[in-house]
């Protein structure tokens, strides 16, 4: 909304990532603006990478081979003849591929906050030493709630397909698939989500977000992989489950915890009713209960 009075006909907006239903946020900012514009929505972003100093450097462990996203607006009325070409020339030789006009399903939000709550939910609050590895231990365990989860979103994905036909979905598949098709060869072992995460070389030496105190370190509840990966991800998921009529236990499961180590409500008594989804990129926030409701 800050952004529109500068924007000109004709200019691309671009997500880089812009995560579940970037879309729909950039549409509800620009209103009617929105014809004369070219959105562009990247799932992810091209590399993986933490930040070592803040808007100076960051440190690059993996890059992926193919990027996913979706396109709305009128590419005839855009200035550059080829959004999309521009974009590639500038992140390299990864491909770029556009499905779709609505992205609603984040691979981040299909992973860490699982590993989150499969790894800190039984925590007795003392701190560790050392900061553990995010994914190189990743238990069995685990990855069958990741599997279970997925499940659920690949069912409200089924179901949206149909009750929605004049919608074009962007793809939804198997977190094990997506990653997969990102880092090809270099995964030792794609048997499974489990294996795929402990064996790819980008991830080995990334550790969870931890806070360093006096005496050894402490979780750090406010990382991106829950403030950013909750409401911008799992939120979505799981109002985009509720439009569809899909069950999900599993979800409300790993939400409810998450929802409180980040202080917010989204979920009450697992009815998506909490005050909080007004922060979020929800549909309900908006008032949509149809999907067919948004502009």
């Amino acid at each position: 909304s800050r952004l529109a009075p500068h924007l000109e006909p004709g200019c691309t907006i671009v997500g880089l990532p812009g995560q579940s239903a970037f879309e729909i946020d950039v549409n509800q900012a620009l209103g009617s603006k929105l014809q004369q514009c070219v959105v562009i929505n990247l799932e992810t972003f091209p590399w993986i990478c933490q930040t070592l100093k803040f808007g100076q450097q960051v440190a690059i462990s993996g890059i992926k081979r193919k990027l996913e996203g979706t396109l709305q607006g009128d590419l005839t009325q855009a200035r550059l003849v080829d959004p999309v070409a521009t974009l590639q020339s500038l992140l390299g030789d990864l491909s770029i591929v556009i499905a779709g006009d609505l992205c609603w399903v984040s691979i981040s939000a299909s992973v860490h906050p699982v590993l989150m709550y499969r790894y800190w939910r039984n925590w007795d609050g003392q701190p560790l030493p050392e900061p553990p590895p995010l994914y190189r231990e990743v238990d069995a365990e685990t990855g069958e709630l990741i599997d279970r989860m997925n499940a659920e979103i690949l069912a409200t994905h089924q179901q949206l397909v149909i009750q929605y036909p004049e919608i074009h979905f962007s793809p939804v598949l198997p977190p094990e698939t997506v990653l997969g098709s990102y880092y090809g060869e270099e995964i030792g072992d794609r048997t499974n989500i489990t294996t795929l995460l402990r064996t790819n070389p980008g991830y080995r030496n990334l550790l969870y977000p931890m806070i360093q105190t006096d005496g050894g370190y402490l979780p750090d509840f406010n990382s991106r992989l829950l403030t950013e990966d909750i409401p911008f991800g799992l939120v979505i998921m799981r109002g985009a489950a509720e439009v569809a009529g899909i069950k999900t236990p599993v979800m409300d499961e790993v939400l409810s915890w998450c929802q409180e180590k980040i202080g917010k409500e989204y979920l009450v008594d697992s009815r998506f009713v909490g005050k909080d989804l007004k922060s979020t990129r929800c549909t309900h926030q908006y008032g949509f209960k149809d999907l067919l409701e948004i502009p």
